[in-house]
């Protein structure tokens, strides 16, 4: 029976998640509020400081809403609290550390990608570990992922029902409203009210013991049976079509089959993993066989995939896209057996054992960033001087560049139309100021030429502590040099900093 809607019902379920989860709710409070305050004086902040506040905020409130989860589990409060508090400590201690690297390169992005997929992994498993099977853990993922669905639907219906109420005012009454407006609107509704009312809906500590079994449900069920397990045979039937060729032909395997394996393992594991439950009901013999056959039919498939990942590997050597593929195959020869063995019973660790491989093959001197940079100096190719990049400006092609570049620059940032300040305007020099922080003297002259030119190559300009490589640029320009009026530069090209 549906219950009524009231106001009191309403605020009672409010009271109900702060008392529950009073930091994270704070904490995604303080998150909107400081994107509603960078919305508005952004330009007048430092870009690090606006990415602590942003990342710590609603990574610490993830942080606290899984240990909460977990001290519900256990009867030790005392141990819980130290847990809380040591652990959102550390965070804080690693944010400010991270934020003082930023703006980041790829090795760092993924790095820090790691962090946060570890951290979401975490929020599911870690109230269920000590559970023999693993169908509470199933039931509490299921309801948290509809949560989660209709907790930001109605972010976005709240969302566009504010923007519609802001631009009938606007329209209506001619009440002078800007685009940030819209831009807190959507602060609110995203960031802070879909957020809190995904924790308001989140199983209580009774509802988290939930051992049913009878989910997916008619629906679910359908969709398994009627959508995902026919497409996941087609993606079977043409790679082994596929295997049949090459032994027929006796060729290598493209490198591409890897996409498709990688696809089907995919699918593999999304179908066992929505018919978990049925192997603890009577009934359902189609279902429990597929439990059975489908770790053991991908097999073949996974040797097929690394025949292709070996052949690009001799063909083009080793790089961090690569090793990681590499990585993904060999978990995908564990995954596969290990539930061939053990048929199923549990399926926590499939999740907890990507999660960490991903954290440790992306953190530390022993990265995959590392590691292929190691492998490029060992066969005699540095680098710094291997810089080789598909440059875009206006979507027309401008080709492929070799730019060598000092060994002391270790860090490179992509400019994509970057806006860049121009600070000082003269006759000759462009005293210009690209991202921020970096200031850099740009002969008027040398763009000019490079105008006369068929815009095939690139500029570079030295800075003390910096290097600028541009494939396009955009200015107003006039006979004594730039127009005071834009004092703005769009670059497209890249930025090397020591």
């Amino acid at each position: 029976m549906t219950r009524k809607f009231t106001f009191r019902r309403f605020g009672e379920g409010f009271l109900t998640v702060i008392r529950r989860f009073p930091i994270p709710v704070a904490l995604m409070a303080a998150c909107a509020v400081s994107l509603i305050v960078f919305i508005h004086n952004g330009k007048d902040l430092c870009d690090k400081t606006q990415f602590f506040c942003l990342f710590f905020f609603s990574t610490a409130a993830l942080l606290d809403a899984c240990l909460t989860l977990w001290a519900e589990t256990i009867d030790r409060k005392g141990l819980s609290a130290a847990v809380r508090l040591a652990s959102g400590l550390l965070w804080l201690g690693l944010c400010i550390l991270l934020s003082r690297g930023y703006p980041f390169d790829d090795e760092w992005t993924i790095g820090i990608a790691s962090l946060v997929v570890l951290l979401i992994v975490l929020f599911f498993l870690l109230p269920f570990l000590r559970g023999k099977y693993d169908i509470q853990l199933w039931n509490f993922t299921f309801k948290s992922i509809v949560s989660l669905v209709v907790s930001f639907a109605v972010g976005l219906v709240m969302f566009g029902g504010l923007s519609l109420l802001l631009t009938a005012l606007r329209e209506l009454f001619a009440v002078k409203i800007g685009d940030n407006a819209y831009y807190d609107m959507a602060a609110i509704s995203l960031v802070f009210i879909a957020p809190v009312l995904f924790l308001q809906l989140l199983p209580s500590e009774d509802a988290m013991r939930d051992n049913r079994t009878d989910r997916p449900g008619k629906f679910g069920g359908g969709v398994v049976h009627y959508l995902l397990m026919p497409l996941l045979g087609a993606y079977l039937l043409v790679l082994y079509v596929y295997a049949a060729k090459i032994l027929f032909t006796w060729n290598l395997p493209q490198g591409w089959v890897s996409i498709l394996v990688t696809v089907s393992m995919g699918g593999m594991l999304l179908v066992t993993v929505l018919l978990y439950p049925t192997q603890f009901r009577e009934g359902g013999s189609f279902d429990k066989k597929a439990l059975r056959l489908l770790p053991a039919i991908m097999l073949p498939l996974l040797v097929l995939m690394s025949v292709a990942i070996g052949k690009r590997v001799s063909d083009y050597g080793i790089t961090a896209p690569r090793l990681y593929v590499i990585l993904f195959n060999l978990w995908c020869y564990i995954v596969c057996i290990v539930l061939m063995i053990s048929r199923f019973r549990r399926f926590w660790w499939i999740l907890a054992s990507f999660a960490v491989l991903f954290l440790l093959s992306s953190v530390g001197p022993w990265n995959f960033s590392e590691v292929s940079e190691r492998s490029l100096e060992r066969r005699g190719i540095e680098k710094e001087t291997k810089v080789a990049k598909k440059l875009y400006y206006s979507n027309y092609y401008l080709g492929n560049h070799l730019v060598e570049i000092p060994k002391n620059y270790s860090r490179m940032l992509v400019l994509n139309q970057s806006s860049s300040k121009i600070v000082a305007l003269s006759r000759d020099t462009l005293d210009v100021m690209v991202c921020d922080s970096i200031r850099l003297n740009v002969p008027v002259a040398k763009l000019k030429e490079f105008d006369q030119k068929d815009s095939s190559g690139v500029l570079i300009f030295h800075g003390p502590k910096a290097l600028l490589v541009v494939s396009g640029y955009n200015y107003s320009a006039s006979d004594e040099g730039v127009s005071p009026e834009t004092g703005n530069i769009n670059l497209d090209g890249a930025l090397f900093l020591k």
